[in-house]
């Protein structure tokens, strides 16, 4: 699917059409564009917090991720000691064994 970042649900997997260099974990906000997680294509796992460039997602269209994108996101969290839990559309550390199994 290709279209606005508002046309995604939380969690999906998204990349920019004209910067296919990054991978978004999209976070559903009201207001603006919001992500958990941003994949470089040099493997650099960043934060929102981490996150310094100027992206006008207003302008700017998305596709949903392939299954290798996914697999690369999902192997950078892992390196970080993330896991992404997709029931609960969150990434949950890994020593955290009680917020891990049992909720």
């Amino acid at each position: 699917m290709v279209g606005k970042y508002h046309q995604f649900k939380d969690g999906d997997f998204i990349v920019p059409v004209k910067r296919q260099s990054l991978i978004f974990i999209y976070r559903e906000h009201a207001l603006r564009f919001k992500f958990d997680y941003c994949l470089r294509s040099n493997s650099a796992l960043l934060s929102p917090y981490d996150f310094t460039e100027d992206i006008n997602a207003l302008e700017v269209d998305f596709r949903s991720a392939t299954p290798y994108e996914i697999q690369a996101m999902l192997s950078a969290l892992l390196k970080k000691g993330l896991y992404w839990d997709f029931l609960r559309k969150s990434a949950i550390d890994l020593d955290n064994i009680p917020e891990l199994f049992y909720r």
